[in-house]
């Protein structure tokens, strides 16, 4: 907690008057003085927000009402406090730090809860509200020629080696805040929402395509190689529970380029993802036409690889 706290002040600290962080200690405790806590003279007001951070902080640092400080601030965003309008700047970030230390805001409840699990169980970061639109961006991706291999090899063969495939798929979206919302068997849809999200979903695009040899060879027992197609677009989308029942024109578009304007073992991108890229990430893109209007950006392995040593790897 102790950590987490020192997180909260920066927090406070950054975003809060003198005036709003009191109203919150009082809140809490209604006797909350941080005037008389700082020794000032009977009358004087605590002004100075880095000291005023401090007590607020420290007072309330025992685990159950630091539990009630850090709700408080966190359910302050967009809210009028002390006669002016609150914007939180940066309670994504902290609320995506929060797992690290053990924690997890729980909207439903309006409280903190432990958290023991995985960081990447936590496929809203812990952040998205249900109804709420939100920017994102998105990975489309699937094994191409699935119905073939389904047909060649035992059931229990391919929902082994598919299991393990999403479990590659996982730890390359996790390096990258990455989160995989719907996934059936053969593929599915991975979203971003942190930082750089275009920019990171393209990382763990390239991530995954170029970790498939090392896959193919160590973990694939086939007896041939799983080839891919990947496609990744940004833009806006209502977040719901039910991932499944997310439906956003960027959704549609990501992953009809993806299954009908992608090369196998090649990543599609969208201009505006392009454009979000550095330099160093455009070199590996090249424009590769318009697809339902739009202009999309292509990177293949066989580019990255050369076609014989692409051959040798995947069979085609």
């Amino acid at each position: 907690m102790k950590n987490l706290l020192l997180e909260l002040r920066e927090l406070i600290l950054n975003n809060f008057s003198s005036e709003q962080m009191e109203a919150i200690g009082k809140d809490i405790d209604k006797s909350y003085d941080p005037s008389k806590i700082a020794g000032l003279s009977h009358g004087m007001r605590l002004r100075d927000k880095k000291e005023a951070s401090r007590i607020l902080v420290e007072q309330f640092g025992d685990e159950i009402n630091a539990k009630k400080l850090i709700v408080r601030v966190i359910e302050s965003d967009n809210k009028t406090i002390a006669g002016k309008k609150v914007y939180i700047e940066g309670i994504e970030n902290f609320l995506s730090k929060m797992p690290h230390y053990g924690f997890v805001y729980n909207r439903e409840k309006g409280a903190i809860d432990i958290f023991n699990g995985n960081k990447s169980d936590l496929d809203n970061w812990g952040i998205l509200k249900e109804g709420e639109t939100y920017e994102l961006a998105f990975i489309s991706i699937d094994i191409a020629g699935n119905s073939i291999l389904q047909e060649k090899h035992s059931k229990d063969d391919i929902e082994r080696v598919y299991a393990l495939f999403m479990e590659h798929i996982r730890s390359h979206l996790d390096k990258f805040n990455g989160k995989i919302w719907n996934w059936a068997g053969d593929g599915g849809l991975c979203a971003f929402y942190l930082d750089n999200k275009a920019h990171d979903a393209v990382k763990s695009a390239v991530s995954i395509l170029m970790g498939m040899p090392v896959f193919n060879s160590h973990e694939n027992d086939l007896g041939e190689p799983l080839n891919i197609r990947l496609a990744v677009d940004r833009g806006n989308a209502a977040y719901k529970v039910d991932k499944g029942n997310i439906f956003s024109e960027t959704i549609n578009w990501v992953c009809h380029l993806e299954k009908k304007g992608t090369d196998v073992n090649s990543i599609s991108i969208s201009l505006e993802v392009y454009e979000s890229l550095n330099d160093y990430m455009k070199s590996f893109f090249f424009k590769s036409g318009d697809f339902e209007n739009k202009t999309a950006f292509k990177f293949s392995l066989e580019d990255a690889l050369g076609s014989k040593q692409k051959k040798k790897l995947f069979g085609k």
